[in-house]
């Protein structure tokens, strides 16, 4: 019943063209320059006799494939890709680009750059390397964090929703008789969705419905039936047909919830061992005095 229940790659060319470029000079360091052994078959171009090495168009592919989901390429593809690999190299080896890598705010980006990629590689070494999971360790933690994984209630409802409050009591005078709910929901029912299936709203859960509703099921016993509740949409006859109570989830419905878990804590464990370590070596001052008279950049 949704009156009641809610509350309220494809590339182009040329795109392909710019985004592989930019993706070529931004992923790619430029090779040394080399002249060429003749009937070399790892060289599959020269530019201005810088080659170009074919596991260099191989990153590139594979790069491709990752980005467009493609298990394969065709030539023609890879061709594209060579046509760029060949252009970054004309591109870098211009005077200009060769006058630009020597500004300071390009060096200095680059360090950056060259920073955070090797800080990368040395948490990876230190943290990421370490975190190995044992079933042991699963089952462990699902035994004693249990509270955890509880179920949320749910109770299994049915209703009769009605325009005015006179349609309302008739109704609930005929369920009273006996006359069945399903039937009389798709008799009367102004829910349309809900009265094709005898006024069934299946299992729902407290926030998924409007507080009066959800207080007035869990009022009730399986079977149950409660008194007339108005909402903004009109007024409702609900049944509670079934209640699941809430209760611990099985060990293979969280497994990888708990794995999430566990890998969390070791990589904070390994994290903080790490830097335990790494201050413990080092002459570290901290002069937090200078901190308040920090401001930052506008």
């Amino acid at each position: 019943m949704r009156k009641i229940t809610d509350k309220h790659h494809r590339f182009l060319p040329i795109s392909l063209s710019v985004f592989w470029l930019f993706l070529g000079l931004l992923l790619h360091t430029l090779p040394a320059t080399s002249e060429t052994a003749e009937g070399d078959a790892e060289i599959i171009a020269m530019v201005n006799h810088v080659s170009i090495d074919k596991s260099e168009l191989d990153r590139l592919i594979d790069q491709f494939k990752q980005r467009t989901g493609k298990e394969s390429i065709t030539l023609n593809e890879k061709k594209l890709l060579l046509k760029h690999l060949t252009i970054r190299h004309m591109i870098l080896q211009s005077p200009i680009v060769q006058a630009l890598k020597k500004e300071e705010y390009v060096i200095k980006k680059v360090a950056e750059f060259e920073n955070s990629l090797v800080i990368t590689r040395f948490i990876n070494e230190h943290v990421e390397r370490q975190i190995i999971l044992t079933k042991g360790e699963l089952t462990r933690y699902y035994q004693d964090h249990k509270s955890r994984f509880i179920s949320t209630m749910k109770i299994d409802a049915s209703v009769i929703l009605l325009r005015t409050q006179t349609d309302a009591a008739m109704v609930l005078e005929k369920l009273k008789t006996g006359e069945p709910f399903q039937g009389l929901a798709k008799q009367y029912s102004i829910d349309l969705p809900s009265a094709k299936k005898g006024g069934s709203l299946g299992p729902i859960k407290m926030g998924s419905v409007y507080p009066e509703v959800w207080e007035a099921l869990t009022g009730l016993t399986p079977g149950g039936i409660s008194q007339i509740i108005e909402t903004e949409y009109g007024y409702n006859i609900l049944r509670a047909n079934k209640i699941f109570t809430p209760e611990v989830k099985p060990f293979q419905e969280v497994k990888s919830e708990i794995r999430d878990a566990v890998v969390r804590d070791k990589r904070e464990k390994a994290y903080d061992e790490m830097v335990n370590e790494l201050e413990k070596n080092a002459d570290l001052k901290i002069f937090e005095s200078h901190l308040a008279e920090t401001e930052p950049r506008q």
